[in-house]
Parts: C-alpha cells; sequence; structure tokens
C-alpha cells in the first residue's frame, strides 16, 4: 500500500494502524475477505487485527463515516515517535466536605489538563513517523 511506501523508517519504530470501528468494517476487513484464498472456516474465525503485517488498533477519535469524502479514515504510523503530550495544568485536588456533611461522608475532586501535539506527519511529498490515509474526494 502507498501508506507504508510513505512512512519514514525510523530505528526501532513500531507502527500500527488506527482506525475507527466502522472503517475497520467498510475497508480492512472488506478488503481481507476479498482476498482469494479464503474459506468458510477463516471467514468465520474472524479477521486477526492485523493488516499488512501491522496491528489494527481501533480508535473512536476517527471519523465514523468512511465513504465521506476527502476524510481521514486511517492512520499508520508509530505515535511514541510522532506525538507528544504534555500536562497544560497539574494535577489538582479538592476535598468537598460539606457536600455530603449530612451523611458523614466527603467528596475527592481531582482535575488536570493535558495536550497532545503531532509533529511528524507526513506530506504528499515528505516522510514522517505518522500517515494519514484520506477517503477519495
Amino acid at each position: 500500500h502507498e501508506a507504508v511506501g510513505k512512512l519514514k523508517w525510523y530505528s526501532g519504530i513500531q507502527p500500527a494502524w488506527y482506525v475507527n470501528h466502522e472503517g475497520l468494517a467498510e475497508s480492512f476487513q472488506k478488503l481481507l475477505y476479498a482476498a482469494g484464498g479464503n474459506t468458510t472456516s477463516t471467514v468465520s474465525g474472524g479477521t486477526a487485527m492485523e493488516f499488512l503485517g501491522y496491528p489494527v488498533i481501533k480508535t473512536q477519535a476517527l471519523p465514523r463515516d468512511p465513504s465521506a469524502s476527502n476524510e481521514l479514515i486511517a492512520v499508520l504510523g508509530d505515535l511514541s515517535l510522532g506525538a507528544m503530550m504534555g500536562a497544560r495544568r497539574d494535577l489538582r485536588m479538592q476535598i468537598l466536605r460539606e457536600l455530603y456533611a449530612v451523611n458523614d461522608q466527603l467528596a475527592i475532586v481531582a482535575t488536570s489538563r493535558s495536550d497532545t501535539v503531532i509533529h511528524d506527519v507526513g506530506t504528499s511529498t515528505k516522510a514522517g513517523s505518522i500517515v494519514g490515509i484520506y477517503s477519495p474526494a
């Protein structure tokens, strides 16, 4: 596949496919079932969560409709190399004694803010550690 060829190969890279559940059924699994050599036992056994030799990870963060035009439908890459997560605000904890005082209980509220930055996405001319697969326009 073209995406595999566009993936920048770093030492120790461990790429995986990231796809929505509907996208998995409508694209990846349809391709696997249409491939020659399938028997009723292989089809009834389901498909392994692997495609073109890379693991497939389902995520609901990607769009649900793989038939929509020019939509990101899958991602191939190693998120540990192409993305970073940082704390925007440290963990804050607050004890609410008054809320449940009648029942001799207390509530604990903990909040934190974080952000994720995707920084090594490839383009149509330059490879990256993360490659997006888009539906046709």
